[in-house]
């Protein structure tokens, strides 16, 4: 399988012009720093759509779209973000480099994006297996009241004095 290498990914990226994209589906307006216009994602009457040319980014007030450049382009053309890429760079004439692996490879990083999506649920829930995992909490301490029972934790919460009516 091939991959797209990274600098071809920046050099699309900031090869494309973000106004130019967006114009294309929607008319935009200069308005400051910023581009609006109406939504390409709903329908509207006035302009609630902002494009921000200089990250290259834009968002939607009125129905909370928002994103970047590529993303811009996988929701207007229903692309994945190969083929988003792959359109980008066909229409500014940018050649793509495709980075070659072995198939080996490839599975060695599959098991890792996979064994990382699995870890992360565990370390949120506090999951940690270096913590007595057969053995059964200490009931009792030396010199413990109750022999037994779990201490309980004294309420730190402030005492009015005795003779406070």
């Amino acid at each position: 399988m091939a991959l797209i290498a990274q600098a071809s990914v920046e050099q699309v990226k900031t090869a494309a012009d973000m106004v130019e994209i967006v114009g294309a589906r929607t008319q935009l307006r200069k308005v400051g720093a910023r581009w609006t216009g109406r939504c390409p994602f709903h329908e509207e009457r006035t302009p609630s759509f902002s494009v921000n040319a200089a990250d290259k980014l834009y968002y939607c007030f009125g129905c909370g779209s928002k994103g970047d450049l590529i993303t811009f382009v996988r929701e207007t053309e229903g692309l994945d973000f190969v083929g988003a890429i792959e359109w980008l760079a066909d229409r500014y004439r940018i050649p793509l480099e495709y980075e070659e692996t072995s198939p080996q490879v490839e599975e060695k990083r599959r098991r890792r994006e996979r064994s990382a999506r699995l870890e992360r649920p565990r370390r949120a829930r506090g999951f940690r297996p270096h913590r007595r995992p057969n053995r059964a909490p200490m009931r009792s301490r030396p010199g413990d009241p109750r022999p037994g029972r779990p201490q309980r934790r004294r309420s730190r919460r402030p005492t009015s004095p005795a003779g406070w009516p």
